[in-house]
């Protein structure tokens, strides 16, 4: 399996990175994992626009990697046609205590089959999920719209799950304000209005949040957790998985029509383009 580091593709199993990288030793650092459909990266051009706008808000040095050409060359190289490409950039190494001294990034790139979601005809299953214990990092104290490899918070929140037999965890604000889950972003249908949290509640501005925003009336709000005893229909979205109905959060929230409403979302999710 071929992947690419910083200029040079190679096996993945002889690529190495310096343990003085920044990215492993403070989580330094920012993703982007894309959806392979077809052979083609689903809305690349979205993960690679929010990519760039957390490496200004990061301050990290400037990298002109040719990004497209790059994943088109592994997707050839790997035989990929459904699967997964990640870009994962790190402020390299170099370091006086906290403070960067690096000015030549980590630019690590794969891409490989794996079988996904998005992929397939209809929506997944539905899932149930509760309010988690943690809450969601606020905006205010970092620039949580991008995609960071410091992603304690959020892997403290999916353990969560794990432990109470759910699919995920609900992350409010401090205030309680819904923010995302952990592993995406959350819309509801309140009769015919949809809403989804604004990205001042510390939510990652979500490629698939995005992209449906574009195509479709979704009105972003800051809302209490009791707001959701008033929708009829919850999803979650995420790159991978397009658009996963939510059935129940806790004990206290059902939401009768989501699967219905996954699968009216579905066309929008998997196009490319806007419909409308």
């Amino acid at each position: 399996m071929f992947t690419y580091l910083n200029g040079a593709y190679i096996e993945k199993d002889s690529a190495f990175i310096c343990v003085d990288d920044r990215g492993f030793r403070f989580g330094d650092g920012l993703f982007e994992t894309v959806a392979i459909l077809g052979g083609t990266p689903h809305l690349l051009d979205a993960h690679l626009a929010r990519l760039h706008e957390g490496m200004s808000a990061l301050r990290f040095p400037k990298l002109d990697a040719p990004y497209h050409t790059i994943i088109d060359e592994l997707i050839t190289r790997n035989h990929v046609v459904d699967g997964v490409a990640r870009i994962i950039i790190t402020r390299g190494s170099g370091s006086i205590g906290y403070l960067p001294t690096s000015t030549t990034p980590t630019c690590y790139i794969e891409a490989h089959p794996q079988a996904i979601a998005l992929a397939a005809a209809n929506p997944p299953p539905p899932i149930h999920i509760r309010p988690s214990i943690y809450a969601r990092i606020g905006s205010d104290c970092l620039p949580s719209f991008a995609k960071m490899t410091n992603a304690m918070n959020l892997i403290l929140a999916r353990m969560e799950a794990e432990d109470y037999g759910v699919a995920d965890t609900l992350l409010c604000t401090s205030e309680g304000i819904i923010a995302e889950t952990s592993s995406g972003n959350l819309l509801w249908r309140q009769g015919d209005r949809y809403f989804t949290p604004c990205t001042s509640t510390g939510c990652v501005s979500g490629t698939m949040r995005q992209h449906l925003m574009r195509q479709l009336p979704i009105i972003p709000i800051r809302a209490p957790l009791i707001r959701l005893e008033h929708a009829d229909a919850v999803v979650m979205t995420n790159a991978l998985n397009g658009v996963i109905p939510i059935t129940r959060c806790g004990d206290a929230y059902h939401f009768p029509y989501s699967s219905a409403w996954a699968k009216e979302l579905w066309e929008y999710a998997r196009t490319q383009s806007a419909i409308i």
